[in-house]
């Protein structure tokens, strides 16, 4: 809208510059060579609002593209075995510009193994819970796309990361949810149509 009214502008800027000028100069207008020169205008303003579109949206792109990355997000409770690798599977992906880890009131060395794998370490006084310990970790993230995952999981590579990241980050879903394979057939329905509540089945 914004091109179309400066465009519209700037040809009817044109088409009274014109006439006016040949009145005050006392020239006979000829109308060929004053449409002409109202084409070649129009023609200049569709060609600086092209440049103007091209900048401008350039950079929008490359703003969607900063806001397209993702911050990973661990709660974690006492799992200083399993941690630190799970941190070291997903650091390089290029899609994760940032992992949190949050210590839900750990007593081992969870914390200490997460920063040796080059997390992001959010320490929580006390357990609060899986709930909470997701909500800080959101509270402290910097992108607006958010995984979540947890912190003894296994089997985890960039080729799964990617299939969950793009489907968010390609706009084909608004949340995507990995689930581990489970035995039982019917639970599995069951999932089709009530939420995923509580915590990873073993």
């Amino acid at each position: 809208m914004i091109f179309g009214v400066f465009y519209g502008f700037v040809l009817t800027l044109a088409a009274v510059y014109v006439p006016l000028l040949n009145k005050l100069l006392g020239t006979v207008p000829l109308k060929p060579a004053y449409w002409l020169l109202v084409f070649g205008v129009g023609i200049m303003a569709i060609v600086l609002t092209e440049i103007f579109k091209f900048a401008y949206f350039s950079k929008k792109d490359e703003n969607e593209v900063i806001e397209k990355k993702v911050s990973a997000i661990i709660p974690a409770y006492n799992e200083e075995t399993t941690v630190g690798q799970v941190v070291s599977t997903i650091k390089d992906h290029p899609l994760i510009d940032e992992i949190i880890v949050v210590d839900d009131g750990s007593y081992d060395r969870t914390n200490f193994k997460a920063e040796q794998a080059g997390a992001f370490v959010l320490r929580l006084n006390n357990n609060q819970g899986k709930g909470i310990a997701m909500s800080k970790g959101v509270s402290a993230a910097k992108n607006n796309i958010i995984l979540f995952l947890d912190a003894d999981i296994v089997g985890l590579n960039h080729e799964i990361l990617s299939k969950m990241i793009t489907a968010v980050t390609d706009n084909n879903y608004d949340m995507y949810v990995g689930i581990t394979d489970r035995k039982l057939y019917l639970l599995n329905k069951l999932l089709l149509v009530t939420p995923i509540l509580g915590e990873k089945e073993p």
